[in-house]
């Protein structure tokens, strides 16, 4: 599929994998519907194609998605959120999800950024626990409710917050928006509705949740810092 181009109507559901590596998470999904996974690595897309055939793979910009309005019900998204501006991406997702469409993503909390700095710490790491900095500044500032900070030499990082990341989410204009910890994750699950006349169900009606990245953890390690590679000074050829 062309970047612009919009699936087929279909009577099954639309999903938008959003940021999706080689696409396991959009692979879990055991009903008939037409999975989309967006990512920015071309070498990840390939493998993924590869890997499932029922996925239809696109390369693109998370924070400008090559899709019409309404294309999808339903976006997911693995910790792909956390590389580009918060307020950003949750406008675009919602502008590609259909009336009633759900979302379910999952951020880096500030365990994360404790982790990453302990370990940049006893490998002597200087440079990436300046660059933590940056990624704390924008946590703070998404917190308060500020706008983040631009760019740093071509990469974006941030953590977030629950009550940082749903106020986003609402002025965005997400509905029934609910948050997912789990003990021992360095990330937390948000989820959130689009509303509309078509709404039949609530976030807590779709089938993700942090359950499901962790069983994913056989093919795409994402449960602690040590399995799970640094996107932005680190995961440049992945997610968007």
């Amino acid at each position: 599929m062309s970047a612009g181009e919009t699936p087929k109507p279909s009577q099954h559901r639309r999903i938008l994998d959003f940021g999706c590596g080689i696409g396991w998470v959009t692979a879990t999904d055991a009903r008939e519907s037409v999975l989309v996974g967006l990512d920015r690595s071309h070498r990840r897309l390939l493998e993924g194609s590869r890997q499932f055939e029922r996925a239809t793979f696109v390369a693109g910009n998370g924070m400008t998605l090559p899709f019409r309005a309404g294309t999808f019900d339903a976006v997911l998204g693995h910790v792909s959120l956390p590389y580009m501006n918060t307020k950003t991406a949750l406008s675009e997702i919602y502008r590609v999800l259909a009336q009633g469409g759900v979302c379910f993503l999952t951020l880096h909390s500030f365990a994360y950024v404790r982790t990453r700095f302990l370990d940049d710490f006893r490998r002597n790491r200087f440079k990436d626990i300046l660059f933590l900095l940056y990624v704390t500044a924008n946590g703070l500032l998404n917190h308060c409710g500020l706008p983040q900070l631009p760019w740093f030499r071509g990469k974006f990082e941030t953590f977030n917050t629950t009550a940082g990341v749903v106020r986003t989410a609402r002025k965005a204009g997400f509905s029934a928006i609910q948050t997912e910890k789990q003990r021992g994750l360095i990330f937390f699950g948000l989820t959130g509705r689009k509303p509309g006349p078509l709404t039949r169900e609530g976030p807590r009606d779709i089938e993700w949740s942090l359950a499901t990245v962790v069983r994913g953890n056989d093919q795409e390690p994402a449960i602690t810092l040590g399995s799970h590679p640094q996107m932005s000074g680190g995961k440049s050829d992945s997610k968007l």
